[in-house]
């Protein structure tokens, strides 16, 4: 049988592709910085974003970054 058609991208998955510099699925505290940097909004924002790493990978993934977005 073949295999059934890849699932379309959540715009949740969009966005963070669209900083996932690394390509590892999950946002990085560099990439976070980035991001805040290209859209304009504070700096300073990084740090609460990081405090929604719970389970302390260093990075935020879908399920971490769902409640900001």
């Amino acid at each position: 049988m073949p295999d059934p058609p890849p699932q379309a991208l959540t715009p949740l998955q969009k966005f963070i592709r669209l900083y996932d510099r690394d390509g590892d699925g999950r946002l990085s505290h560099s990439e976070i910085t980035h991001l805040l940097k290209t859209t304009g909004i504070p700096v300073e924002m990084a740090e609460p974003l990081l405090q929604s790493d719970r389970n302390k990978s260093g990075t935020i993934d879908e399920t971490e970054l769902a409640p900001w977005f």
